[in-house]
């Protein structure tokens, strides 16, 4: 970021809210495809927070919190006056400990099961991903990215499966506000923003126009045992979701996902073991 737009965006706020002003942080850190432009809707459309599109930045020192924060005025919504500042990070972008650890920051850690999310990263092409190689590399790598990310916390981030937000919407509702610490309750209805539906700044399906959750979507599933891939995905996806159930000082579970995760697991054990005896795969978790 050039230094004379820092000039600029720093004597911007300053006219705006005083030299006093000081705001707390938002990191949704997640996968492709996990519902998570839902969620950035959700808590975006809350007076109290800042910003919800993906600003697709590093964040290395205090400069990177001025550029971010000069985004979301960009994107429209809500000026940046609340609590809070918002952003999105589905991809491995840098960011450093003097960031992540801060006292100030909330770090919600987002996933989605395997089968649904390579189907729904397939379907649109997501990040340029269109065969289920390519879209199962990026999951595997997230679960990788975001494990580490929950040790460099020291467990302080809430761990949420996506599938809580469509079927257990009330109570996942409140617990995330109650997480944040915000006095104003999400719900099931956001607002829609200049860049809702925009590709790269979040989902560019008909979904996020409604302006409330649609629960009963529709979607065709993926036939989730069509490669090998997808079944060491589902072991992936199950260590995971063990170590940051353990890990989290907070979880949101989704209460169906135990039962369809042991099912999925126990058929598909001998296409994993021959998996593994062909290609002396070895386990990351």
């Amino acid at each position: 970021m050039r230094l004379a737009n820092v000039f600029d965006i720093v004597a911007q706020r300053i006219a705006r809210d005083g030299l006093s002003k000081s705001r707390g942080l938002i990191f949704l850190i997640g996968h492709m495809r996990s519902h998570s432009t839902l969620l950035s809707h959700q808590i975006g459309s809350n007076p109290e927070v800042a910003g919800y599109i993906e600003a697709h930045q590093k964040y290395r020192t205090w400069l990177d919190l001025i550029e971010l924060e000069h985004k979301i005025v960009q994107a429209g919504g809500h000026a940046p006056g609340g609590r809070f500042l918002f952003d999105k990070i589905l991809h491995p972008l840098e960011i450093r400990d003097a960031i992540l650890r801060r006292k100030d920051l909330e770090v919600i850690l987002m996933v989605r099961e395997p089968g649904a999310t390579i189907r729904s990263i397939v379907k649109i092409g997501a990040g340029g991903h269109r065969s289920v190689e390519e879209a199962a590399d990026h999951y595997e790598s997230r679960l990788e990215q975001l494990r580490e990310i929950l040790d460099r916390r020291r467990g302080r981030a809430l761990y949420l499966e996506s599938e809580a937000l469509l079927d257990d919407s009330a109570i996942t509702w409140a617990r995330i506000t109650k997480y944040l610490g915000l006095s104003i309750p999400l719900t099931e209805t956001y607002e829609r923003f200049p860049m809702t539906g925009r590709a790269k700044f979040g989902d560019p399906s008909d979904w996020i126009s409604h302006g409330t959750i649609v629960h009963r979507r529709g979607e065709d599933k993926l036939e989730y045992f069509a490669s090998r891939r997808i079944a060491l995905l589902w072991q992936a996806y199950e260590d995971f979701r063990r170590y940051a159930q353990a890990g989290a000082e907070c979880a949101i579970l989704h209460r169906a996902q135990a039962s369809a995760l042991s099912a999925a697991t126990a058929h598909e054990d001998e296409f994993v073991r021959d998996y593994k005896r062909q290609t002396n795969y070895r386990q990351s978790f």
